[in-house]
């Protein structure tokens, strides 16, 4: 039978490997669902910078307050966002600092893989 690397060089079983629970994996699907809207991307990139009101969101990414609103919903049931509110404005956060890290990581990836795909061709 045919054993997987751990990437530490030792060898790994099939039956060795422990997958997360069902419900975390779950939570996890429920991130990147919640990431996988365009504006929904662009507001938690936007809140990379630091706090933001609604306003101020809507502004850096194009949309309109409402609609940007909505979105922001989303993200907080997702639980990537929080807020607070200052007199009649609204503030939003990124929850932690684990979900820009999942954006840079995964921007990371698409320009590895955009430079290795324009290496690959270069060598046809």
């Amino acid at each position: 039978m045919r054993q997987h690397s751990d990437h530490g060089g030792h060898h790994l079983r099939p039956s060795d490997l422990q997958l997360p629970s069902d419900s975390d994996m779950l939570n996890v699907i429920r991130i990147f669902q919640a990431l996988s809207d365009l504006t929904r991307a662009k507001v938690i990139f936007a809140l990379t910078l630091g706090e933001r009101s609604v306003n101020e969101i809507a502004t850096i990414v194009g949309a309109s307050p409402s609609s940007v609103s909505h979105h922001l919903r989303r993200l907080r049931d997702a639980g990537l966002v929080e807020y607070h509110r200052h007199g009649n404005q609204i503030f939003y956060s990124i929850e932690d600092i684990h979900i820009a890290a999942i954006l840079e990581e995964a921007q990371h990836h698409t320009e590895h893989t955009q430079f290795g795909a324009v290496h690959r061709a270069k060598r046809k």
